[in-house]
């Protein structure tokens, strides 16, 4: 089994909706969340008696007192944990200024350009990580994710579960010519996560590695971000960006 860790970014500068991905398989997510504890313990400094939970992680939203030389430490060790135990990841965007997004309502009953986008994105990130996978996989979703829409488009994925299960049941020998609808067979569901879960974080801390990656301008302090980042690189399966 696979699991799978999504995480949206919004580029005003690039006018581009992405979702990134962050997989695990189940027993190496528990390390990972061991591994960056104890890294995390180092950062924040803690003594040996306290065993308190640590702030909300969030890559663009940390805590504001600690020191630039911590901050720095702490996108160290997340991405030094993915590195580890992460498994792959990847990313899927879209420009809002698509044709197909500005002209035509087709993910969403809001015409929005951004929601269509960020929907298209998602769905994109789905199709890339059960496509050809023999494996069951979980989705989750941080509580949060942007706007109503992405809630019914997980809904909308469990209902075409339902119906492309029961067509499995009706004819399996058809089905498994149909590679499109065969692969949602092995999707166990979508689920969402609670803010402050260390595992969904790290897809927080990837789809921001993946935003400054796409920066033409940089300042020195997201420079040393983006080479802690680099220890992640070997992981990327799939950037799919306009």
């Amino acid at each position: 089994m696979k699991l799978v860790y999504l995480d949206e970014t919004e580029s005003t500068d690039l006018k581009r909706s992405s979702v990134a991905a962050c997989i695990f398989r189940p027993d190496r997510a528990l390390e990972y969340r061991k591994n960056l504890l104890f890294r995390l313990r180092d950062v924040f400094e803690r003594n040996s008696n306290d065993a308190t939970p640590f702030p909300v992680l969030h890559a663009t939203k940390l805590p504001e007192d600690l020191s630039r030389e911590k901050r720095l430490k702490l996108f160290l060790a997340v991405y030094s944990s993915i590195g580890d135990f992460a498994e792959s990841i990847g990313r899927a965007g879209y420009s809002w200024n698509r044709q197909i997004f500005t002209k035509h309502k087709w993910i969403s009953a809001r015409f929005d350009p951004k929601i269509q986008a960020r929907g298209a994105a998602l769905r994109t990130v789905v199709l890339r990580t059960w496509h050809g996978s023999e494996e069951e996989i979980l989705y989750f979703l941080e509580q949060g994710f942007s706007g109503s829409e992405y809630i019914e488009l997980c809904y909308d994925l469990n209902v075409s579960l339902q119906a492309h299960t029961q067509l499995d049941i009706l004819s399996p020998d058809q089905i498994e010519e149909e590679p499109l609808i065969s692969g949602h067979k092995r999707i166990a569901g979508t689920y969402f996560s609670r803010k402050g879960d260390l595992i969904q974080s790290a897809s927080d801390f990837v789809a921001y590695g993946f935003h400054l990656s796409d920066k033409t301008e940089r300042t020195s302090f997201q420079e040393e971000i983006l080479n802690s980042f680099e220890i992640v690189r070997s992981l990327v399966r799939f950037d799919e960006v306009d």
